[in-house]
């Protein structure tokens, strides 16, 4: 249930606009840290943060897809006079089992590795840049 007070804020749009400012700040971030030429340590967080942005959504679509893929092979297993060749069944089988595997490890990804990741990177970049302004 929804807090009425946030229930404005809740919304579509305002879900898909943030989504794509996140992977556009991602990809932005990318970019500007490949076209500066940073170095070191420093370099590999930005990428580290941005990566980890821009990983989050594909990451998310191929989750629902091997989900969509694995439910999609059970229903024909069920089915049993689509599968009546052996090889066919055999065939199945191992794709309903492989999209299964597939969509655990990209559910992992998306909210497990991406968000540390961005944690990480966010973390070791302000560090990073702490660091160098106690230098100057």
């Amino acid at each position: 249930m929804i807090i009425p007070a946030f229930r404005r804020f809740i919304s579509f749009p305002f879900l898909a606009l943030s989504g794509i400012a996140f992977l556009a700040s991602g990809v932005a971030l990318i970019i500007l840290t490949v076209k500066e030429k940073i170095k070191g340590g420093r370099k590999k967080f930005l990428i580290l943060t941005g990566a980890s942005a821009v990983g989050f959504f594909p990451a998310v679509f191929l989750h629902n897809a091997f989900y969509a893929l694995g439910m999609a092979a059970e229903n024909i297993l069920t089915v049993g006079h689509l599968t009546e060749a052996f090889y066919l069944e055999l065939f199945i089988t191992i794709l309903k089992y492989l999209a299964e595997a597939l969509h655990i490890a990209f559910f992992c990804v998306a909210v497990f590795i991406c968000p540390l990741g961005l944690l990480v990177g966010t973390i070791g970049s302000a560090v990073l840049f702490i660091k160098n302004l106690k230098r100057i």
